[in-house]
């Protein structure tokens, strides 16, 4: 009786055992299922991840092209809203005789007639651009050697996603050709 006490406790723990290792055996294939299920989105998103970085590549050397192209026909420069001057294509400094390292941090009226900062024209430029509002107009530029320069010009006032100013960016054609005319 003892034995088959023995051998009956026996067979049920190696029944038991059986039993835990099935259900560990089913759980451990469920996690490799659902890990394989994830992997699969993850290589899903990562192709996804690529895809987009190339179209972003693509469309940033789109954008480098067109700004270069820009660049080499117009006046271009960019200036904080209190005027100081962050950055000015070569264009700007061939056509007023200035170095860029000379432009760089110095207030746009720089490359003004004297009696334009504080003027009432200069006045109404701010509160357009403090406005959100682009100018277009003529802008009387000024070389270095001091000769006036007619710009036919666009100026925009570009915006942080809270309404903060950032900067105003500043695009022209030399006109004194038409001017003369």
């Amino acid at each position: 009786l003892e034995k088959v006490c023995q051998s009956v406790a026996n067979t049920l723990s190696v029944v038991k055992i059986n039993d835990r290792t099935r259900h560990l055996l089913e759980r451990s294939q469920e996690q490799a299922e659902q890990m394989q299920a994830q992997e699969e989105e993850m290589r899903q998103n990562m192709e996804e991840l690529l895809a987009t970085q190339e179209e972003m590549a693509r469309k940033e050397q789109e954008m480098s092209a067109k700004m270069e192209a820009i660049s080499g026909l117009a006046l271009l420069m960019e200036y904080d809203f209190k005027g100081s001057i962050l950055s000015a294509n070569q264009k700007l400094c061939t056509t007023t005789g200035y170095t860029k390292e000379e432009l760089i941090n110095k207030h746009h009226s720089i490359l003004s007639n004297d009696n334009y900062a504080g003027s009432e024209t200069d006045d109404q430029f701010w509160n357009m651009m403090k406005s959100n509002q682009p100018f277009e107009g003529v802008f009387k530029r000024k070389s270095k050697e001091g000769n006036e320069i007619s710009i036919k010009g666009y100026a925009y006032p570009i915006f942080d996603e809270e309404g903060m100013p950032l900067k105003v960016i500043e695009i022209g054609v030399v006109i004194d050709e038409f001017v003369q005319q």
